[in-house]
């Protein structure tokens, strides 16, 4: 009955240090730029924007998602020298497009690290339908 007893205390006092435990992260948001925030009406859905902890030599270390109103959290499991980047649907635009960030003893960033959405860029060519080549006089 003793040895049952201890296992039980056993198991609760890992669980109480389970809850009691902390999750080390860096942790910030993505927002519209002024200028994007003044031309566009609606408002922007930043749940298709990621934001990766990558090392200094491009391998992705971890990877969190934003929530729609562009609120991100990546946990931090060792330390070192890293940067975060914003990687958002393709034509995206953010400033910067990556911050250096170093992982101490505490194994979290000091602040919320914060990137700005600046707009969109878009790639093609205006045709003329049955042609290879655009109508003169048409800008883009």
């Amino acid at each position: 009955m003793i040895k049952k007893e201890m296992i039980m205390m056993m198991v609760m006092m890992m669980g109480v240090h389970l809850v009691n435990a902390e999750i080390n992260a860096c942790a910030g948001f993505v927002k519209a730029s002024s200028a994007v925030s003044e031309i566009v009406v609606k408002k922007i859905d930043y749940s298709a924007v990621k934001v990766r902890l990558v090392t200094k030599s491009g391998n992705t270390k971890e990877e969190g998602e934003c929530t729609p109103n562009g609120d991100y959290f990546i946990p931090i499991y060792d330390k070192g020298s890293y940067f975060l980047e914003p990687i958002g649907p393709a034509g995206w635009a953010f400033e910067p497009k990556r911050r250096p960030v170093i992982i101490g003893d505490d194994f979290s960033c000091a602040d919320d690290l914060n990137f700005e959405f600046t707009g969109f860029s878009l790639k093609g060519q205006v045709l003329t339908e049955g042609e290879t080549e655009g109508p003169e006089g048409v800008s883009v």
